[in-house]
């Protein structure tokens, strides 16, 4: 990632001369670390980074260039771009109000991987609702995965309003409880903020009706109905509302053509199919779209191919490389220049 860089000194000539200098600076962000490369860190004036737009400060967390100076770092948001860092670092960063869909399948905290080890999944879903509340626009839409437990507990109501919780049904699972009852679901909260969503396209959603026609008809023409809070409720060819219930969507197995890696396997890849019909829904071509925790980059791919701008962020450098191989192999009428966000 690419930044200019001012330095101040105590006379305004020798500030004035070193503000017309350029330089190239590398940062490279890890979960624990920030790490800074530059060319000329010797300087004992007071260093500053500087960038359009935000400006946020980090204290001494990259060694001895950082204990030395105290600098200030913007990363740049740039759409249709995979972000090889952790969330929490990146996303302070971004523009307030920017962003039209976040779809966030990030840990469940119920495994043993190492990404999935979180202290309280309450509370972790608590600190992601408040940062994203900051980066969505008004009416802008988050999809939350999670167990049925994710948010209980927590009041994340001055923040976002909870419009749904979907509930996506598999019972072809597996794993068979032998104490306990089968948890054969999950969770898809549905936010946004303020009150009502900008955009809901319903009619890209429809499902197949699955009662029959006569029926249906039979049942609209009953007074109380006609008369009732629905009575202008119709019969629609094209389909119905999906509703909060989608057993539609069949998880991925070990045979699926679009299965990418057989680590990814239910913890972290999604049906596209399934991202197909929260983007459609809750977005329109040319709204900005970000996935926190991308993963194997199934929402990238997804928006290229229906017109959508995208933002990825995954830590895991395996995954960014076959997320940035199926978004490259992705079809689209409007080809996007990709690049890594290092």
């Amino acid at each position: 990632m690419l930044f200019r860089k001012t330095a101040y000194s105590t006379t305004r000539k020798r500030k004035q001369q070193d503000e017309t200098k350029p330089y190239p600076i590398v940062v490279s962000l890890n979960k624990d670390k920030i790490r800074v490369f530059d060319d000329c860190d010797s300087r004992k004036n007071r260093l500053e980074w500087k960038c359009c737009g935000l400006w946020q400060t980090l204290s001494q967390r990259s060694g001895a260039i950082m204990t030395q100076h105290k600098k200030t770092y913007k990363i740049i948001q740039q759409p249709n771009r995979l972000y090889q860092n952790d969330a929490f670092e990146v996303l302070p960063y971004f523009d307030s109000d920017s962003i039209d869909l976040i779809i966030c399948d990030g840990p469940y905290g119920v495994t043993d991987n190492d990404w999935d080890k979180v202290g309280s999944i309450q509370e972790f879903n608590l600190n992601l609702i408040k940062l994203f509340s900051q980066k969505l626009k008004t009416g802008g839409s988050l999809y939350l995965f999670g167990k049925p437990d994710c948010i209980d507990f927590i009041d994340y109501r001055p923040f976002l309003k909870l419009q749904s919780k979907i509930v996506w049904y598999q019972p072809s699972r597996l794993a068979q409880g032998r104490r306990n009852y089968t948890n054969n679901y999950d969770i898809i909260c549905y936010f946004t903020k303020g009150y009502k969503p900008k955009t809901y396209n319903l009619d890209d959603i429809r499902v197949s009706q699955l009662v029959e026609l006569e029926h249906r008809l039979r049942c609209e023409r009953v007074p109380s109905v006609m008369n009732g809070q629905y009575g202008k409720t119709k019969f629609n060819g094209q389909g119905k509302n999906p509703g909060d219930v989608w057993g539609d969507i069949k998880q991925l197995t070990y045979k699926s053509k679009e299965l990418v890696n057989r680590q990814a396997l239910n913890t972290i890849q999604k049906p596209e199919k399934l991202m197909v019909r929260l983007i459609k829904a809750s977005s329109n071509e040319g709204d900005l779209i970000l996935d926190p925790f991308c993963g194997v980059g199934t929402v990238p791919v997804v928006c290229k191919r229906l017109g959508r701008d995208f933002i990825g962020i995954e830590q895991n450098a395996e995954f960014v490389d076959i997320a940035q191989r199926r978004i490259d192999a992705a079809k689209n009428e409007n080809d996007t220049l990709l690049k890594y966000g290092t």
